[in-house]
């Protein structure tokens, strides 16, 4: 952020995460959220790597269309080879308004394709058991710096409140399961209407002092109503003992031969579990629930589905691992997880 700001420039789209390395985010479609907006990988314009063979290759993109090298290299897990250069798309340096606020589901999904469309970028966040949500919308303002006190401000906020006391409620839930309800409806209560405004860079970024594990799906963005409001319903039920939010996003569709979105504009799905919590019972029903859906998996998170499920979903598979197999003859780059997921 900081040095592409000095040139007056910024990155088109980033998550709320920004720890990750460029080569690692563009190879597992890491993404923020904007229904006109695409992943990491997708402001690659050039890659420039070292294949199995220890031969160095340069690829700049081309028609989408027709770039099979261009729609395999833009997700590809590590199996052409090692990136030692990536060439990215940026735009004018730019602002975020961010606007955060407290709606129960109803609401929330009677306004979800209105403000998709008349904002940058909108998010939830689903209170698992609660029928509460967060929303947040970012929209494009001039540049302009985030002021000290709105600095000062957030670090407060991420201290003491959206890392500490949710830190202290998720150590609550961890000993005593049968809480995780109850933690989340003081979650939910807990929502403040904020808003704030900075450069680009200040305002994607989110705090995440709160570990947990993670798996994620993209559904097409046609689908997501009837989905989301039979999983709230569900986990109204019961909450299957998940006290974190879902968190909701909206992705551009894109053409490589990976992406989770297959060329189709999606709703992308996240659940965590908190740390120390068994994951499993939540994520074996989200990874059976999802199944209805063709739900995709994010490859950089908790990914259940098999070799042969994965090739139902992935319908150019085969051409990805003829093209994988031109750069890695030997699987210099395979480990037991790629394997188990393409090979086997």
């Amino acid at each position: 952020g900081p040095a592409l700001a000095e040139h007056g420039l910024a990155l088109e789209n980033m998550g709320d995460v920004q720890a990750q390395t460029i080569a690692g985010a563009a190879s597992t479609a890491t993404h923020g959220t904007g229904i006109t907006l695409g992943s990491v990988a997708n402001q690659v314009v050039a890659w420039e790597w070292i294949d199995g063979t220890g031969e160095v290759h340069t690829h700049h993109r081309g028609d989408p269309v027709t770039d099979e090298l261009g729609n395999a290299l833009h997700v590809s897990l590590g199996m052409l080879g090692i990136f030692t250069k990536l060439t990215i798309k940026v735009v004018e340096l730019y602002g975020l308004r961010e606007t955060n606020q407290r709606l129960e589901f109803e609401q929330g999904l009677a306004s979800f394709h209105d403000m998709t469309h008349n904002h940058r970028h909108m998010e939830w966040f689903l209170f698992p058991g609660t029928n509460k949500l967060q929303q947040k919308t970012l929209s494009v303002i001039p540049p302009k710096a985030m002021k000290q006190g709105q600095k000062i401000k957030d670090q407060f906020q991420s201290l003491f409140m959206l890392n500490g006391a949710f830190y202290l409620l998720s150590e609550l839930a961890r000993f005593q399961p049968k809480l995780t309800k109850k933690v989340s409806q003081i979650s939910a209560s807990s929502i403040p209407n904020t808003f704030r405004e900075g450069y680009s860079y200040q305002v994607f970024p989110t705090p995440r002092g709160v570990r947990f594990n993670e798996t994620e799906y993209f559904i097409k963005l046609s689908d997501f109503e009837a989905c989301i409001t039979e999983i709230n319903n569900i986990l109204l039920a019961n909450n299957k003992n998940s006290h974190f939010p879902i968190e909701v996003r909206t992705h551009k569709g894109e053409t490589g031969i990976l992406s989770p979105t297959q060329g189709e504009d999606c709703a992308v799905l996240s659940f965590h579990v908190y740390k120390g919590m068994d994951c499993e019972p939540l994520f074996d029903w989200v990874y059976d629930y999802m199944k209805q859906w063709q739900g995709r998996p994010h490859w950089g998170k908790v990914n259940k589905l098999s070799a042969t499920e994965l090739r139902e979903l992935y319908p150019q598979m085969e051409r990805f691992l003829e093209i994988r197999r031109q750069y890695d003859p030997d699987n210099v780059f395979m480990n037991t997880w790629l394997e188990q997921k393409f090979l086997s």
